[in-house]
């Protein structure tokens, strides 16, 4: 593993997309002066659930499986990460920081870490830093809030619609309010099943009836999303 700063560009697409969108432009440089560059290879498990955090992680490149792990079950895929999107490190700075996914790189993967101790040095000059930090913490309630709800629906095609939703941040990821068309996406169908609870046989028919409508595009590895107004429910 290789530890680099942060390039312009890098600092870019965190500041495009997700928790750094809702923070002011001082904070939002600060912070990124102090991150550093990780890199982790496809299969890696960046941390494990249950683990002490040791700070914030931003993914800046590729992109990354959330996994939880029910206690004698399978680890269970709840959401694919793409840039400019952070870990559960809300809570860094309180005395209960355990992790609660465990994120797994899908391919080869560039993360922006801060320490602990670099945001306890950053206290000192916002002292509403751990506010800024509930502001992170709220991105994943919102986005367990959503999940729940979406998988309370017993209607197989909204379930599949609702998953393509939730990867591209909808309803919960800021930044994305107001996004244009046409997004690829670096999912499987076998993932999206995953993360709708469906079967692969189950959602295929589905996804196929998506692309006829002109809502998706599949592909090798990939769907690309056309139409997001035609995913709605």
């Amino acid at each position: 593993m290789k530890t680099r700063q942060l390039s312009l560009l890098q600092k870019k697409i965190l500041l495009s997309r997700g928790w750094l969108t809702t923070q002011s432009t001082d904070f939002s440089s600060a912070l990124l002066e102090l991150c550093y560059r990780r890199e982790f290879q496809a299969g890696q498990t960046i941390f494990f659930e249950g683990d002490e955090m040791d700070g914030l992680d931003g993914l800046v490149s590729g992109s990354v499986g959330l996994y939880s792990s029910p206690t004698d079950n399978l680890p269970v895929l709840l959401h694919v990460s793409g840039p400019g999107e952070w870990t559960d490190g809300g809570r860094a700075l309180s005395k209960e920081n355990a992790r609660i996914v465990s994120p797994v790189a899908r391919n080869d993967v560039t993360v922006a870490h801060v320490s602990t101790q670099s945001l306890r040095a950053l206290e000192g000059e916002f002292p509403d830093l751990r506010l800024r930090l509930v502001a992170l913490s709220s991105i994943y309630l919102n986005f367990f809030t959503l999940l729940n709800a979406d998988n309370s629906n017993r209607d197989i095609d909204a379930l599949t619609r609702a998953a393509i939703r939730r990867l591209l941040g909808e309803g919960f990821l800021p930044g994305c309010e107001f996004p244009g068309d046409p997004v690829e996406i670096p999912v499987t169908q076998n993932e999206i099943a995953e993360l709708a609870r469906l079967s692969r046989n189950a959602v295929g028919p589905i996804l196929r009836k998506l692309e006829q409508a002109g809502a998706i595009s599949l592909g090798y590895r990939k769907i690309t999303v056309l139409n997001r107004n035609l995913l709605q429910g």
